[in-house]
């Protein structure tokens, strides 16, 4: 989509999406975990076709900004910590879930602490430090907007956020607070945010640039390091429809001959195959001598000669050596004597 035009006054309404993890696989609802939201939970209502594809379901969030207001110590939300809620912030700062905040489909990211322009994408929900669980609960939220040559046409072209613990049962100011928010049970919990609107001179048309450029979260170096060569799979790895495909209508050898037996002489429409044929026969690989047409005739038919050939001899024995037969054998004529 576009960048919207923004002017001085304008609402600017920030979303956010599901919860992701760089350790976890799938990603989670962000409503069905206690994390502050607005009262109207209802789907952005113009969502685009991108949005749609990837699976975005867009929220509304409760921070209310306008264009170029800049906003301190605002109050996001306040929530009460049971055994409930707690076990749910413990599973999603044990996997290393993250808020994805956006605005004018940016999506909102952090510098790393520990490496300068280093960059990821969302707002942790908190920490482990001395065996303890500690809540990020301020965020100070920046937007970078430029004016790209007109003053009445402002364009987004940064979310940035710097995530703090502070506990503001203790002290309410968001200025000098250094009390960190130590995650209890029966305690409420006082989230808060500041917004600031800084002028930059990236250029609207590469907003998107930083983006692409510090997906350091991805860990791109280390696919880099692994050989390619594990990607080279063999044809003969692949199982199931995706070895025969290729061959499974492909003529017989002598077919002309091979119909004269099976037809019936219908003539009917040229079939349409369902996929394409392989130029080349696939290479079949040379089997064992027991599977090879001679030994597997010779075991199958050795079966049942054995089979009919027990059958038929004391089938014989009881006729001509005037035997008694029954399923397990014959009586012979001095056994069948002393029974009379």
């Amino acid at each position: 989509m576009n960048p919207r035009v923004y002017k001085e006054g304008d609402k600017v309404i920030i979303s956010v999406k599901n919860l992701s993890s760089r350790r976890a696989v799938t990603s989670l609802d962000y409503f069905s975990f206690p994390l502050c939201s607005a009262d109207n939970i209802n789907g952005d209502k113009s969502p685009n076709i991108f949005k749609i594809l990837s699976g975005d379901n867009l929220h509304n969030t409760s921070i209310e900004t306008t264009f170029l207001k800049d906003k301190q110590c605002a109050f996001y939300c306040k929530i009460y910590i049971d055994d409930d809620v707690y076990n749910k912030y413990k599973h999603l700062i044990l996997y290393n879930y993250n808020m994805i905040y956006s605005v004018d489909n940016l999506e909102i990211f952090r510098e790393d602490p520990r490496r300068k322009g280093y960059y990821y994408t969302g707002i942790p929900i908190g920490y482990i430090k001395d065996k303890s669980y500690h809540l990020y609960t301020h965020y100070k939220i920046t937007i970078l907007y430029n004016i790209d040559g007109n003053p009445d046409k402002n364009y987004i072209v940064g979310f940035e956020v710097d995530s703090r613990s502070v506990d503001f049962s203790i002290n309410e100011d968001c200025v000098n607070n250094e009390n960190n928010m130590v995650m209890d049970m029966d305690k409420y919990v006082t989230f808060k945010y500041d917004i600031k609107y800084v002028k930059s001179n990236k250029s609207v048309r590469h907003r998107s640039e930083h983006y692409y450029r510090n997906l350091n979260d991805q860990n791109i170096n280390k696919y880099n390091r692994i050989n390619t060569n594990i990607f080279e799979t063999d044809d003969m790895d692949d199982r199931g429809w995706k070895l025969v495909h290729g061959d499974v209508f492909r003529k017989p050898r002598n077919s002309t001959f091979f119909s004269a037996f099976v037809g019936v002489g219908n003539k009917k429409n040229p079939i349409e195959l369902p996929v394409r044929v392989n130029n080349i026969p696939r290479h079949i690989p040379k089997q064992p001598y027991l599977n090879s047409f001679f030994a597997s005739s010779f075991l199958v038919g050795l079966i049942l000669f054995a089979t009919m050939y027990t059958e038929l001899f004391f089938l014989f024995t009881s006729l001509w050596k005037s035997n008694m037969y029954y399923l397990f054998g014959t009586f012979n004529n001095k056994k069948w004597k002393g029974c009379l």
